[in-house]
């Protein structure tokens, strides 16, 4: 195999390498920006609500003793 050939293959390894690595990457900037956002937009919903006196605040969390209907 000759030189340029072997340092084709390693440039050609190395592109994909860093591709490999770079498609999570970008996954996860992708994903913290979108949680950014739509914290954001709780705590924009959340100040809204907080602001307005015609929104009725629903009481939070389940109680796991409760049932509402039929399980079957």
């Amino acid at each position: 195999m000759s030189k340029r050939i072997a340092t084709a293959k390693l440039k050609e390894r190395l592109a994909q390498s860093e591709q490999t690595i770079d498609e999570p990457t970008d996954f996860r900037t992708q994903a913290l920006a979108r949680l950014a956002a739509q914290h954001e937009e709780i705590v924009h919903l959340r100040q809204t609500a907080a602001d307005a006196s015609l929104v009725t605040r629903l009481p939070s969390g389940r109680s796991s003793a409760t049932v509402i209907g039929s399980c079957s």
